[in-house]
């Protein structure tokens, strides 16, 4: 059996990344042979993989906590300047915020979803991109065309619903003794934008609700070793840190966390009124 959970979310997590950011701080940790928890919060999760061939970022957090970011890719060992591609999951500002500022210092490859930004430039008064210093990307997604950098291939599936162009990613980490990890990370597994009120005052199609419960019933039954989250609370993440070790990411190997996380998001989107 697995040790998932959910926990409560932080009541008001922009009081803290506004005026005490700190009080957030998270320590990086590794989550998988080559990848790293580097969001250097406890709020936002963002993920550093090295390829072997430079680093791959995905998300960004916010532009207000930006230094928590880059202090903690620092602490992992590694230098935010040999980024070489930043994935966004989707246009929200704390996953987005810091997006401008790193592709200007790293010059890095951005991706991002067609979907999110069309709403970026449609619609920037929207809580999507709220705050969030105005980017360009270099990529849209490609669901048939897998990103490659160094050791990874990293297939994207579009999922849309908490964003129009919410997207999750899915890899294979190789240990050095040989041993393969699937990894997969949702891209925006929150449920509060499925609410009908939402969707017709942004204008999305009500059917995005029910494309978000059968993405997750699908996803539920794909075979995935490690499950990486956009927000720790959601499987009790951080519960999995090895405080003496934090290169120790044994306790991240766990077939069932994926496969209960993708079913209980699946029934809350189902069960919400």
């Amino acid at each position: 059996m697995s040790n998932f959970m959910r926990v409560p979310p932080i009541k008001d997590p922009y009081d803290y990344i506004d005026n005490h950011p700190w009080d957030l701080a998270q320590r990086p940790f590794r989550i998988a042979p080559h990848v790293w928890y580097v969001s250097g919060n406890s709020y936002v999760g963002c993920y550093l993989l090295d390829t072997g061939d430079g680093l791959i970022l995905i998300d960004t957090f916010e532009i207000r906590a930006l230094y928590l970011l880059t202090e903690a890719i620092r602490d992992a060992g590694y230098s935010p300047k040999d980024i070489k591609m930043i994935l966004l999951s989707h246009g929200h500002q704390d996953h987005c915020g810091g997006l401008r500022a790193l592709q200007e210092m790293t010059r890095a490859k951005v991706y991002m979803s067609h979907e999110d930004y069309v709403v970026k430039q449609e619609h920037p008064d929207r809580v999507l991109f709220h705050y969030a210093p105005d980017f360009e990307p270099d990529v849209f997604f490609n669901d048939e065309k897998p990103i490659t950098l160094g050791r990874f291939t990293i297939k994207t599936k579009l999922c849309p619903g908490h964003t129009p162009g919410t997207t999750s990613f899915f890899f294979d980490d190789v240990d050095e003794d040989g041993t393969v990890y699937r990894c997969g990370m949702h891209g925006g597994a929150g449920t509060p934008f499925l609410m009908t009120k939402f969707l017709v005052e942004y204008g999305y199609p009500l059917s995005y609700k029910q494309r978000f419960i059968d993405d997750c019933r699908e996803m539920a039954k794909w075979d995935i070793d490690i499950c990486l989250t956009s927000h720790h609370n959601m499987t009790n993440l951080l519960s999995g840190v090895n405080p003496e070790d934090p290169t120790d990411f044994s306790a991240f190997v766990d077939k069932n966390v994926w496969h209960d996380f993708m079913l209980e998001r699946a029934a809350d989107a189902e069960n919400m009124v």
